[in-house]
């Protein structure tokens, strides 16, 4: 995280704040470009291209250029008349499309053609949105006698459309196409619909901070993604509402925002307790539920405000979500694929038959590792096991081999402190009666897999013996004698309280190092 972009959008967000409280609507236009430079140079660092390593800074900049020319060309008010006043910022348009449209960009995994038609058009529906609302509205009014402006209304409609392909096409990166059109439409406009700006770049950054977390997208199926959501729209709302207070206005402005954010950055930490009450998904609830808001009932300013200051808590702090052991051992671990990863990405594991190594070993301490995971979507504990020991004897008869590993108690962690003392209490691991876990093979059998073995084991666990079954298999590697595999067990055969919630079965994964 650049300290510069924090700073940067909360000094948009404090800007947009005071000429609120001044009512510089005159400054407006020019304050939604700023914001969404700032935003379109976020979108940029998530851009690369493998043809010319300038070009993500080239478009970024020139897309910027397009709406800055259209602020520019707007204080000319005879381009203010309807329909006349799409004219220039579908010209200017073209002229990006003219320069841009024959690259290849990859936005965060995903490859990016700027020369498909359905991309190229994204930015000229967010041009002509109002003005299709606006025509709609006008033959809605005619036929109904109806005395009400449905432009805004038909707009969100046009709109809800265009990000659908946008995201189809772009991602992110498409929804920032459509924010550049609409806005730039928006300067020859007086006031109708700006908001809208502010709800297309709070929908852009989605992918962003969904980058984030453990997942590529956030589930709106999960509970804390949902009260994220409300979060955000009660922030919003009830930022708004202090606004048009008639007594101690600045007071109430500010004891709305105290809470507002404050849910906001509880939301986002409460993954440092339990991974099901908050964290990154929650967050983009926040993000959604203030776009959808916004399009409703925002206001620029205060949408701007509200929006700045969103977006600088999650720069700021998910790097406190960040626990560098659990990330240190993640990534020991991603010879098993990483789940942000393309499959295009994901090198293939190169093994090795178990025959080369015929000998008896003690497992390394200091370079084994185990880490294990349980629990529903949205709601996963990940932890590690370290400093085990055991030993292991690779036999001629392949198949006769024997793997004895003791696993101590106290040696199992999930990175939290508050936690883990919970779970060497007697409802779970009851550490001072059971001090480890223990694993002996019984017998080995290749797989259909090349390089794969099946190890069926006995696993104990608190006085409790089940048959396991392990996969295992040998890393090609010119140095060390490295054993990786992964397998599951179920909790609940152990003794332990079956729970849904919490999770009860456990899969792991393991790296041994062979001394």
């Amino acid at each position: 995280m650049d300290s510069i972009e924090l700073i940067t959008f909360l000094l948009l967000g404090l800007a947009a704040a005071i000429f609120k409280a001044y009512n510089r609507k005159n400054l407006i236009d020019f304050l939604q470009l700023m914001f969404f430079a700032s935003v379109a140079l976020l979108i940029k660092n998530d851009l690369s291209s493998t043809d010319h390593n300038e070009f993500p800074s080239q478009i970024t900049y020139g897309l910027i250029g397009v709406v800055a020319i259209n602020l520019v060309i707007s204080k000319w008010k005879g381009y203010h008349r309807p329909l006349l006043r799409v004219l220039p910022p579908l010209i200017t348009f073209v002229a990006f499309w003219i320069f841009f449209g024959q690259g290849e960009l990859t936005y965060l995994s995903s490859s990016v053609s700027l020369s498909g038609i359905a991309l190229m058009s994204i930015p000229f529906l967010g041009v002509l949105a109002y003005e299709i609302g606006s025509i709609k509205s006008i033959l809605i009014k005619k036929l109904f006698d109806s005395n009400e402006n449905l432009a805004n209304s038909i707009a969100l409609l046009v709109i809800g459309v265009s990000v659908l392909i946008a995201v189809f096409n772009a991602g992110g990166f498409g929804v920032l196409l459509i924010a550049a059109g609409y806005l730039s439409a928006s300067f020859y406009r007086s006031s109708e619909s700006k908001q809208l700006t502010n709800t297309l770049l709070a929908l852009s950054l989605i992918w962003m901070f969904s980058n984030v977390s453990d997942t590529t997208e956030a589930d709106l199926g999960l509970g804390k993604t949902l009260t994220g959501l409300f979060i955000g729209a009660f922030t919003l709302a009830m930022i708004q509402f202090s606004w048009s207070a008639k007594k101690r206005k600045y007071l109430l402005v500010i004891i709305a925002s105290v809470i507002g954010f404050g849910l906001i950055l509880m939301m986002l930490l409460m993954q440092l307790q339990h991974n099901a009450f908050g964290g990154m998904e929650a967050f983009i609830g926040v993000v959604v539920g203030f776009a959808l808001t916004n399009a409703l009932i925002g206001k620029p300013f205060v949408g701007m405000s509200v929006l700045a200051i969103i977006i600088a808590i999650g720069l700021y702090f998910p790097a406190y979500l960040i626990n560098q052991e659990q990330q240190a051992i993640e990534k020991e671990l991603e010879i098993f694929g990483n789940p942000k990863k393309s499959t295009e990405e994901v090198e293939e594991i190169k093994t090795l038959p178990l025959v080369g190594i015929i000998g008896k070993y003690e497992v390394d301490i200091e370079s084994s590792l185990i880490s294990f995971k349980l629990g529903p979507k949205g709601g996963v504990t990940k932890g590690a096991i370290k400093n085990f020991s055991g030993s292991i004897e690779i036999k001629e008869d392949i198949l006769a081999s024997s793997f004895n590993i003791e696993m101590p108690i106290k040696a199992l962690t999930t990175f939290n402190k508050m936690r883990d003392d919970a779970l060497n209490g007697r409802e779970y691991f009851n550490s001072k009666a059971f001090k480890k876990m223990i694993f002996t093979g019984k017998s080995l059998k290749e797989t259909s897999a090349e390089n794969e073995y099946e190890i069926v084991g006995e696993f104990t666990l608190l006085g409790v013996t089940k048959e396991v079954t392990v996969i295992i298999m040998r890393v090609d590697n010119s140095v060390d004698k490295i054993l990786i595999g992964k397998g599951s067990i179920d909790r609940t055969e152990f003794g332990m309280t079956p729970d849904s919630r919490q999770g009860n079965v456990v899969s792991f994964e393991f790296k041994v190092k062979l001394i």
